[in-house]
């Protein structure tokens, strides 16, 4: 099952490849990298760097409720997520930094699962936000208006499921109990204790100045990341409006939702594409661009990640038990 998992997840990045490369000239791509002006990429880096730092603060807090935990120790569990998400397929970094840092810090792994999934609600709220202010003075197309009530539709219903949970969680673990009253009594014991678990960690949703604050660096963490965006598109002379990058930003980050291969290739590209071409970006450019965006994203976060895997001793036979 997982070798079919993974096969399936890298046959969605090529069928993407596919899809954008077949819109594109190779040597209009190969002119544009050529003559882009890489002074620019420096400042990508490091903005892309402050964007994790503060996305350690993000789940620091969201962390909160369950222990206060040191920034050095959450960035490391951050780093080593993204760095899994950028060389293993399907998003499974999420699943290895929820271990990592259970594992680090004596936390349940089910409750350090649950605060990221508590990011990715944020995350979709604030990427929402933008776009629905930019959408007072940018004319989207109706295909994007019809993908953001639907998305807004999903992180609505998603919100209430989390309410749901926090408020009735006695009536929650009832129905767990319930629904695995036919299991053998050991399985349904634990399977009891790993809903426990989760629900703990969505204890933050119960905590208003936590909230606020996770809520505060998602904005933060988002606004800096089209910082990246918008410093990259220098190097391409594109001369576009900021809100484009974070136009762009949305489209990207909610398109490689889909699971794909690692480090989201082939979703990122035909996504970042997809959006410039709203604002008449030739398609050979702006794949140009996407490359030096994918790169400046990737690279530094999966290197620093891999020095903390080498520091921390972590241990890919424990991880996959």
């Amino acid at each position: 099952m997982k070798t079919k998992w993974c096969l399936l997840s890298v046959g969605i990045s090529g069928l993407f490849l596919l899809a954008i490369f077949w819109q594109v000239n190779i040597q209009e791509i190969k002119e544009a990298l050529k003559t882009a002006d890489y002074a620019y990429v420096p400042l990508a880096v490091l903005l892309n760097l402050l964007t994790n730092i503060l996305r350690s603060y993000r789940w620091k807090y969201v962390l909160n409720p369950l222990r206060s935990i040191g920034i050095a120790s959450v960035f490391s569990g951050v780093a080593i997520g993204y760095m899994a998400n950028n060389v293993l397929p399907a998003r499974l970094g999420e699943l290895i930094r929820s271990y990592f840092l259970g594992q680090k810090e004596g936390l349940s792994k089910s409750s350090t699962l649950a605060t990221i999934v508590v990011e990715r609600l944020f995350d979709g709220v604030t990427l929402l936000l933008f776009l629905t202010f930019i959408s007072l003075f940018f004319p989207f197309p109706d295909w994007i208006k019809k993908v953001g009530w639907f998305a807004t539709a999903i992180c609505v219903a998603f919100s209430v499921f989390l309410a749901f949970l926090v408020l009735k969680k006695n009536l929650t673990l009832e129905l767990v109990t319930w629904s695995t009253a036919w299991v053998p009594a050991h399985v349904a014991r634990r399977v009891h204790g790993l809903a426990g678990s989760f629900l703990t960690g969505l204890a933050i949703l119960n905590h208003r100045r936590d909230a606020i604050l996770a809520f505060a660096f998602s904005v933060l963490v988002w606004t800096v990341e089209a910082g990246t965006y918008y410093v990259v598109s220098l190097c391409f002379d594109f001369h576009l409006p900021v809100y484009v990058a974070f136009v762009t930003l949305a489209i990207v980050n909610f398109g490689t939702l889909i699971p794909a291969g690692p480090g989201y290739v082939g979703t990122f590209e035909f996504f970042c594409v997809s959006a410039l071409s709203l604002v008449s970006v030739d398609k050979s450019v702006a794949l140009s661009y996407a490359l030096v965006l994918h790169a400046v994203l990737v690279i530094p976060i999966t290197v620093i990640g891999l020095m903390y895997f080498v520091k921390d001793h972590v241990s890919l036979a424990e991880m996959r038990a």
